[in-house]
């Protein structure tokens, strides 16, 4: 009776064994199923300053709204960087908002449709120190370039209400 008990445990293991391994096999196939996605997106105001914003997650994304905000980790974006230049396309900086699925600012707000691959709402990308600059505002109604001069006081360098060239890799 005893090695027909110890027999049905080890029947019984060896089949939760297989079922554990079979659920990790289905874990491990969806991860490596998971691309990374980059997206590139350019903006460019009236008077010529632009900024262009590449930023990369891992599909499959079963939301229609990526919604970024604050400092801390990041929901669903790994990586986000903004870089900003002068009508004659020389760099006035470059942030790391996110840097591998960490927001950096605190200021920081990013809004993105993944299935109409636009960015949407309220953003606020760049920098937050003196000296920096920083794209905030309204996607499709009021974006603003600014520029944080050392006195603390907020300059407008640019304006334009919405992105252009958006790509995805």
């Amino acid at each position: 009776m005893k090695n027909q008990c110890y027999s049905i445990f080890f029947s019984f293991s060896k089949i939760i064994f297989c079922l554990f391994i079979i659920a990790l096999i289905n874990v491990v196939s969806e991860i490596a199923i998971a691309e990374a996605v980059t997206m590139n997106f350019q903006w460019t105001g009236e008077k010529g300053y632009s900024a262009k914003i590449v930023f990369s997650y891992h599909e499959p994304l079963n939301s229609d709204q990526i919604i970024e905000e604050g400092r801390g980790k990041a929901k669903i974006i790994e990586n986000l960087t903004v870089s900003f230049y002068n009508p004659a396309g020389q760099s006035l900086g470059s942030y790391d908002n996110i840097k591998q699925g960490v927001s950096q600012f605190p200021y920081f707000k990013f809004n993105f449709n993944p299935q109409k691959q636009q960015v949407t709402g309220l953003i606020d990308l760049g920098g937050a120190s003196l000296g920096e600059i920083y794209l905030k505002g309204i996607v499709q109604e009021n974006l603003k370039l600014f520029k944080i001069d050392q006195s603390g006081q907020e300059t407008i360098y640019d304006q334009k209400a919405d992105f252009r060239g958006q790509d995805a890799s």
